[in-house]
């Protein structure tokens, strides 16, 4: 049977911000985890804003931050305060102090935990953490939690319109919030502009809503792409497509997992090689393992083509279904990561690439 399917990041929030706001104290344990900025901060906020309505003292304690003590923080998790009874710690960046290796469970989680079962409900924590898995043990001890991923700005497969896609339906909800008179159209002009970056779409709406005339004026084109996304459409069936992403990524960059923007040709280069690498390897694998005999299903399990990705596969090996296809894909990107080496790669060698690859057919 089937699992109750996860809420996506706006209803999540709704329901965290919800969670936050009824109880007379703070939730002991609150856990935010995801790799989606944007979401983590509202509902970090949500919950630091319920904090001082209730008089509690909040204490934030960064791991990024070059001069915050990890010791001194578990000392400060295991001690009662002396002049405030109510105290909310926010934890985050700490994410390799979280991690588990084997059965050592880290002194962090060992602290959090022994912090959770001590009968001091007026004292909370909040853990903010980009990389935490749904069954680790703080998010299994967790009063309340929120998993906060990016959202899809593509269509789902069963309604093929640029107008479901999660990211133009969270632009027309946030658009409402704010109180920016925006049609459903305009809503996927707006996405398409910025690209997933939910900060940016919220300054874009901001100029929307103090700006006049047409929306081409107040919004400007700054969409960004990701490497592995890029990747995907080289090697799918769209070479427009693939032109289109190319220009995007190496003019607007990517978000990183910090919410900062990544504009550097070399590290964007450097990622879209790496990610076209494994795209090419697996099709030639799966196109290796069908020539060798084996079934259509189990060349692409040898593949690593598993679940929805199955599906795209098979649409991608209809089309370059021989191993040398494949492999003359795979030897140009190494060929491409070889000059990467003794000098820049730029966006006009991966423009040249998806040329070669989509000229003249597929033979």
């Amino acid at each position: 049977m089937a699992g109750k399917r996860a809420p996506a990041p706006p209803e999540a929030l709704d329901a965290f911000e919800r969670a936050v706001a009824e109880g007379e104290l703070l939730p002991r344990c609150a856990v935010v985890r995801g790799d989606e900025a944007y979401f983590a901060r509202r509902a970090q906020s949500a919950l630091v804003a319920r904090a001082k309505e209730l008089d509690y003292e909040v204490i934030v304690r960064d791991g990024e931050d070059p001069d915050a003590r990890f010791e001194d923080m578990l000392g400060e998790l295991a001690t009662p305060p002396m002049f405030a009874p109510r105290q909310l710690f926010v934890l985050r960046g700490w994410n390799e102090k979280l991690r588990t290796q084997g059965k050592k469970v880290p002194p962090l989680v060992n602290a959090l935990l022994a912090f959770v079962a001590r009968p001091e409900p007026e004292r909370a924590v909040c853990v903010v953490a980009s990389s935490m898995r749904a069954d680790h043990k703080i998010a299994k001890a967790a009063s309340v939690s929120i998993a906060v991923r990016k959202l899809y700005d593509s269509p789902p497969p069963w309604k093929p319109d640029p107008m479901a896609s999660e990211l133009v339906l969270w632009v027309r909800r946030r658009a409402k919030e704010l109180g920016v008179e925006l049609a459903p159209r305009d809503a996927l002009y707006v996405a398409a502009a910025t690209g997933n970056d939910l900060g940016a779409i919220d300054a874009q709406l901001e100029r929307v809503k103090s700006g006049e005339g047409v929306l081409a004026d107040s919004v400007a084109w700054q969409a960004t792409a990701t490497p592995w996304d890029v990747a995907d459409r080289f090697v799918g069936d769209s070479p427009t497509k693939a032109l289109a992403s190319v220009a995007t990524l190496f003019d607007g960059g990517m978000i990183g997992k910090d919410g900062k923007r990544i504009v550097d040709p070399a590290a964007l280069s450097a990622m879209l090689v790496n990610s076209l690498s494994k795209a090419t390897r697996t099709g030639l694998v799966i196109a290796e393992a069908a020539a060798a005999g084996e079934s259509a299903e189990r060349a692409l399990e040898l593949g690593g083509a598993k679940g929805p990705a199955a599906d795209t596969w098979r649409t991608r090996m209809r089309a370059r279904p021989r191993p040398h296809q494949w492999r003359r894909m795979f030897e140009e990107v190494t060929d491409i990561e070889r000059a990467s080496r003794g000098g820049s790669v730029g966006a006009e060698h991966f423009v040249a690439l998806c040329l070669r690859w989509n000229a003249g057919g597929r033979e």
